[in-house]
């Protein structure tokens, strides 16, 4: 035993418990420190071993939604809604208690867009048991779609790329342990300029593992191309020899995550 927090039992509701050495943090919500885990409730009378809450994959849900407006030189203008619940409410949450300058300076670090500059951006939070925290973003990028001679080369997913491979572990012994189940979902709209048309977008891209399920589409409308990723990080205790397994699934994912659209010049 290591940390103490509080549990208020009720005899029609669920038990709520509070994380009393975080004075910010949501009435009943608990966070990655103290979820999912066995605990001992000391009473008047004794005690009894009881279990703190476990966040679902549902529950664990980051949605991304952004326009980008792009011109012929592969800059462009766009907006970033971000909404973050349940476990994901900590990715940027402790932002809310740094002055707008530190936000900011963040803010460029977590979103990881190159040669951006943030215009605006302001948060909303909804507090709860299970907590809710909106992004919006408003901002430039000075190159974002590379320019080839007479084409644009356009990434398609934004800002929620996944880079981890898990190390090469040769005979492991371990079982792997996934603790937490996660849900993203991304939705992005690209606004092609007048004289470019769409020369190429990737085929629909669709990886199943145990260990969750990555599916990107990627479409055409009214000149526009839009891009959607969802990925379910699914949690569990997995044999040793599962963990190569694990690691050609994130190999797969990084991999799709690096597709492009091609655009070519009309005239």
């Amino acid at each position: 035993f290591n940390h103490v927090i509080l549990c208020i039992p009720f005899e029609n509701q669920d038990t709520v418990w509070l994380e009393c050495t975080n004075q910010n943090i949501p009435f009943g919500y608990l966070g990655d420190f103290t979820d999912d885990r066995d605990v001992l409730i000391i009473k008047n009378d004794g005690g009894e071993i009881a279990h703190t809450t476990k966040y679902t994959q549902s529950q664990n849900k980051q949605i991304n939604r952004a326009t980008i407006q792009l011109a012929e030189d592969g800059s462009g203008t766009g907006n970033l809604i971000s909404s973050m619940k349940g476990l994901q409410y900590d990715n940027l949450s402790y932002l809310l208690y740094k002055g707008k300058e530190d936000q900011k300076n963040e803010l460029y670090k977590k979103l990881k867009i190159e040669k951006m500059h943030i215009n605006s951006f302001s948060f909303n939070e909804i507090r709860s048991r299970i907590p809710e925290l909106d992004l919006n973003v408003t901002f430039e990028i000075s190159q974002y779609a590379s320019k080839l001679n007479n084409r644009l080369i356009l990434p398609l997913n934004l800002t929620n790329n996944l880079t981890y491979i898990p190390k090469e572990i040769k005979n492991r012994r371990t079982p792997v342990v996934i603790k937490r189940a996660y849900y993203d979902i991304d939705s992005i709209i690209y606004e092609i300029p007048e004289n470019y048309n769409v020369e190429f977008v990737p085929d629909t891209v669709l990886i199943e593992s145990i260990f969750g399920e990555y599916k990107s589409i990627t479409t055409l409308r009214n000149n526009k191309i839009i891009y959607v990723r969802e990925m379910k990080y699914n949690s569990g205790k997995f044999k040793p020899e599962k963990y190569e397994e694990l690691r050609n699934f994130y190999k797969k994912i990084a991999k799709a995550d690096t597709e492009k659209a091609i655009l070519k010049i009309t005239n």
